[in-house]
């Protein structure tokens, strides 16, 4: 095996790797901010524990939306094309 294949490997490892902890830490913290958002509003109005999970949910939702674009690559910076597309003009 060539060494190049092994770097080629060991890089497509870590860029995996990087975007499963980014999509982990991003959905859990995601849900806490939601949580300690709707516990606070809870607290502060005493609508135990309505805001609670209403805001949880709006936290799990936003996770999963930060997940959802993270894995497509949407809202990457301009220019960003991955590796295995071809955006040649291909229309006559």
């Amino acid at each position: 095996m060539d060494h190049r294949d092994k770097d080629r490997r060991d890089e497509n490892q870590r860029d995996g790797l990087a975007l499963g902890y980014r999509v982990g830490l991003e959905l859990v913290v995601a849900v806490v901010v939601g949580t300690g958002m709707g516990w606070a509003i809870d607290r502060a109005l005493g609508t135990k524990p309505f805001g609670l999970i209403v805001f949880f949910v709006l936290g799990a939702g936003a996770g999963l939306l930060v997940v959802w674009r993270a894995l497509t690559g949407m809202k990457n910076e301009v220019g960003f094309q991955q590796k295995d597309q071809d955006w040649s003009d291909d229309e006559d």
